[in-house]
């Protein structure tokens, strides 16, 4: 398991790197690992996962944390 970090910087890692290659006109590993995540993001989640219910905890902490 990856710390806030780790992740945080993988993804501006890749970000970073996506934009430089589609800036010089390359298209490589990163352009086509971001077109897959737009895609799982923008498709393949609305298709296959189902909506978040918020649990009774999570409301109540919500509301906690509003107060």
């Amino acid at each position: 398991m990856k710390s806030l970090n780790e992740e945080l910087g993988d993804h501006v890692l890749c970000t970073m790197m996506a934009g430089i290659e589609e800036v010089s006109g390359l298209r490589a590993d990163f352009y086509i690992r971001r077109k897959f995540e737009q895609m799982d993001t923008s498709c393949l989640k609305r298709i296959f996962l189902k909506p978040e219910k918020q649990s009774d905890m999570t409301i109540l902490f919500e509301k906690l944390a509003l107060t």
